[in-house]
This record gives C-alpha cells, structure tokens and sequence, in this order.
C-alpha cells in the first residue's frame, strides 16, 4: 500500500471513529440530562395514605397535577424522596408557591400530595 493511500484510509478510519464517539456520547448526554423525573402516579396505597390523614383522591389528583405541570414551568421536574418533609414543606414549598402564584388550593394540594408520597416511601422502607 502506498502512502498516500495509507494516509487516505487512517484519516477516513479517524473521522469515522471521531464521529462515533460523537454520537454515542450525544446520546448518552441526551438520555442521561432530558430524562426527568416523573411524578409518582396515584395508586391505592398513596390513596390510603390520603384518605387516613382525612385528604381525598381529588386533592392527591390536583397535587399532583400541579406538581407535574407548575413546577416544570421553571426547572425540571425533582424526585420527591430526595429532599425531606421539611426540606419541602419549609424550605422549596414556600418559595415555589409564590413564584407560581399558585392559588391556596393548589398549594395546599401540592403539599398533600408531597407529604403522601413521602410517607409511603417511608412505609416501603420501614414495612
């Protein structure tokens, strides 16, 4: 093989590489930083949860819709059990709620349906 050609077929073998990792790294990237969190769906055991703290199906449905539409207005949408009770309640609840207007209803909502997916959590972990 001549030279030229050599130089030919390592620089065609190094664009094809390069793009490669290109794209598997933009995918990679596009999965790992589009994924979001998704709102925990309304089960049995989150409507048990409700019902015994004297809350209903409709205030958890209203939480959670404000939760999964509201609060993605400005940023993406967080995992509830990664931040505490109080961390949502006194620290994020508080401040969010204003900054989304949010009426009385859907901020009292969003903190039923915030304090109930936690406590199930805490019930899945603490059978």
């Amino acid at each position: 093989m001549n030279k030229c050609r050599w130089r030919r077929i390592s620089r065609a073998f190094l664009l094809y590489a390069l793009l490669l990792l290109v794209v598997s790294c933009r995918s990679w990237n596009l999965s790992l930083f589009e994924r979001q969190a998704e709102a925990p769906p309304i089960t049995a055991d989150l409507n048990a949860i409700a019902m015994r703290s004297g809350h209903t199906e409709q205030t958890l449905k209203l939480g959670r819709e404000v939760f999964s539409t509201r609060c993605t207005e400005c940023h993406e949408l967080r995992t509830i059990p990664d931040y505490s009770e109080e961390e949502w309640l006194y620290d994020y609840l508080p401040l969010m709620a204003r900054r989304a207007r949010l009426q009385p209803a859907e901020h009292g909502a969003l903190k039923v349906y915030i304090r109930t997916v936690l406590r199930l959590k805490q019930q899945q972990m603490h059978p």
